[in-house]
């Protein structure tokens, strides 16, 4: 198993066996894809939690906040 197979398990939470029949640049093409929308898809995460927390009072943000871990 690759470095890349292993980064794609990881990633996908599961090894698929159809993703072996994939050469080795497309392999790490993939792995780069997949991390680069993990990172997006976090990053509008936190701007979506921001700006709906930004519509709570100040009193009531702070413990919402703590609630969430943010």
């Amino acid at each position: 198993m690759s470095a890349n197979d292993k980064a794609l398990a990881e990633l996908l939470g599961a090894d698929l066996p159809d993703l072996h029949a994939l050469n080795e640049d497309a392999k790490q093409k993939l792995v780069k894809d997949l991390q680069s929308a993990r990172t997006a898809h976090e990053k509008h995460l936190k701007k979506a939690m921001d700006d709906a927390l930004g519509q709570l009072p100040l009193l009531l943000r702070i413990p919402v906040k703590k609630l969430f871990g943010i």
